[in-house]
């Protein structure tokens, strides 16, 4: 008896496939008119799927049923997915990195510049902090 082997990446290697696995799953539900709108599709593309396609399934199904207008938003996604993404009232997302380079801008201001304080009430070494400030001007 022969096997025909098939492998595929990760699902977190093809994103590129998300929006065609989504309208593949919402076909096989049976809900082919719901769609996910852009900040649902940013949180999940930032998503880094341990479950791979499985867990996409999943999360595709619950969130179609929290959607009660056919619009699937960020906030019908597991916590989880939404975590790897801020999303902003507006609906507007922004990267994890972005959201942690507010922070620090936040945190640091509330600490009076103090960099050593700052780096002990986080829990992070200085040089991680400097790493990370360093980073934050770059952008």
């Amino acid at each position: 008896m022969g096997v025909f082997e098939i492998e595929l990446p990760p699902l977190r290697e093809r994103m590129e496939d998300l929006p065609i696995l989504i309208e593949t799953i919402l076909k096989r539900l049976g809900k082919g008119s719901v769609v996910f709108d852009e900040s649902a599709l940013t949180c999940l593309r930032n998503y880094p799927f341990p479950g791979n396609v499985r867990e996409l399934r999943n999360i595709v199904e619950r969130a179609v049923l929290l959607a009660d207008d056919g619009v699937v938003h960020a906030v019908h996604l597991p916590r989880q997915c939404q975590q790897t993404s801020e999303v902003r009232p507006d609906g507007e997302i922004v990267s994890l990195k972005e959201a942690e380079h507010r922070y620090l801008q936040q945190a640091l201001r509330h600490y009076s510049g103090s960099r050593k304080d700052l780096a002990a009430v986080l829990g992070i070494g200085e040089r991680v902090l400097y790493r990370k400030l360093a980073e934050m001007r770059s952008m």
